[in-house]
């Protein structure tokens, strides 16, 4: 299913499906006499009412259907149900999920604490990522972003700044790094898409704490608030496979990018 703004003062969202059956976003408002009846079902408010008023809703967003959405804060909302993201070890690839393990467990023995964020990324939203970061730190022009399906996006608010500011509202909302923590855009072939990436924020730790390397020889490490600063944690972490991104904070991969 497509989902489509329908203008007016209504203000909702639509989708058609294949058989023809018109549905109405859960974000609808109250309309005027004679719009169809509203009914949540599964998130999604299915529209009843004659045949009239559902060929009119139906040519309504059927008129609208390449009409793109300006970026700003409704594409991080988008994202969360249509280009998601997993913070779940599972959904690695088996490979590069055996390595994470293991170094996850020798950080847990040496007494090292650590969030997952991020494992498994829709390409989708490895888009949203890459040109909001891009524009919002002007980076690049609102009309050098690739066009993908799926992502009916209008990068362009007739404005510089407007732009760029609309760019930031995602980038915030998305919780990107950005310098100097990193310094280089969320990549649009992310290793997060193939499953082989993981980004990891380590609590800070006091003094030096020895980490067993895969072959287990002890390293002492201290805590460093800049991590791609921290070249003995990542020697531990390439003995498990897993390299350190060194422009971007808490990004790991089977090949460092």
């Amino acid at each position: 299913m497509s989902r489509y703004r329908i203008p007016g003062p209504l203000g909702i969202y639509g989708e058609i499906i294949k058989d023809g059956t018109l549905c109405l976003g859960a974000t609808a408002t109250p309309g005027p006499v004679g719009t169809p009846k509203l009914d949540r079902i599964n998130n999604i408010v299915h529209a009843t009412g004659s045949s009239h008023q559902i060929e009119h809703w139906s040519k309504q967003l059927k008129e609208t259907v390449d009409t793109p959405i300006k970026s700003g804060k409704y594409w991080v909302t988008w994202a969360e149900t249509n280009a998601t993201q997993s913070t779940a070890l599972n959904d690695l690839e088996v490979g590069f999920k055996s390595n994470v393990d293991s170094f996850l467990k020798a950080l847990t023995n040496a007494g090292i604490k650590f969030t997952v964020s991020t494992t498994k990324r829709s390409p989708l939203r490895a888009y949203l990522f890459h040109w909001s970061w891009k524009i919002a730190l002007g980076k690049c022009k609102t009309s050098e972003p690739s066009k993908v399906a799926g992502v009916n996006i209008d990068w362009d608010h007739g404005d510089d700044q407007k732009s760029k500011l609309a760019a930031q509202e995602m980038v915030d909302g998305f919780g990107l790094a950005v310098p100097p923590k990193s310094t280089v855009a969320p990549a649009l072939t992310s290793n997060h898409i193939l499953g082989k990436a993981i980004d990891i924020t380590f609590e800070k730790w006091v003094g030096t704490i020895k980490i067993k390397k895969k072959d287990n020889v002890e390293v002492a490490v201290e805590y460093k608030s800049d991590v791609n600063a921290n070249k003995l944690l990542h020697e531990v972490g390439a003995s498990y496979g897993l390299i350190k991104h060194v422009h971007d904070a808490p990004h790991w991969s089977f090949n460092g990018r």
